[in-house]
């Protein structure tokens, strides 16, 4: 969609992005916000790269974001399935480190091979095409690497060497 019908859903109190996006644009206080990926929040007026900003503005590939909060309590529940095992039995605390390593070790594999997949998309050399919308791929991206910024954190709190 092009930006004038965006800044209408923004007014309405959706978030808005291009599919190349990890962050979004939403509409607060009487002006555009942008949330970076880096979740860095700053006025629209504000940018340091207005060449940039312009060019997306002109965009026509304007998309809702999806909720956030879904997003956020599915997150959650992988942390609480990770934290049980799979009778729901809490697991011993030197069981819980190694498979919080492996977990981790095993999503950052996969965001790495994700990262490639897009990567050659964007440079128009990837080997297949996928059925699902590249958005939807990229939507994927930013939650695998929310996930894994909340495992770092969340091993630096507990002492876990992750390697």
């Amino acid at each position: 969609m092009k930006f004038d019908e965006a800044l209408k859903l923004m007014k309405q109190g959706k978030k808005v992005k291009l599919p190349h996006w990890q962050g979004y644009w939403c509409w607060d206080n009487g002006t555009v916000m942008i949330h970076s990926r880096t979740s860095e929040t700053f006025d629209l007026f504000n940018t340091n790269n207005k060449e940039f900003t312009l060019d997306n503005i002109a965009s026509d590939k304007f998309e809702v974001v999806q909720d956030f909060y879904a997003v956020d309590k599915a997150i959650m529940e992988a942390i609480k399935q990770a934290v049980t095992g799979s009778d729901n039995k809490i697991i011993t605390e030197k069981s819980y480190k190694e498979r919080f390593k492996v977990e981790y070790q095993q999503l950052k594999q996969r965001l790495d091979e994700l990262d490639i997949m897009l990567t050659k998309h964007e440079a128009e050399v990837l080997e297949f095409t996928p059925t699902c919308p590249i958005s939807m791929l990229e939507d994927q991206r930013y939650c695998m690497d929310s996930y894994l910024r909340i495992l770092k954190t969340r091993a630096e709190i507990e002492g876990i060497d992750l390697g």
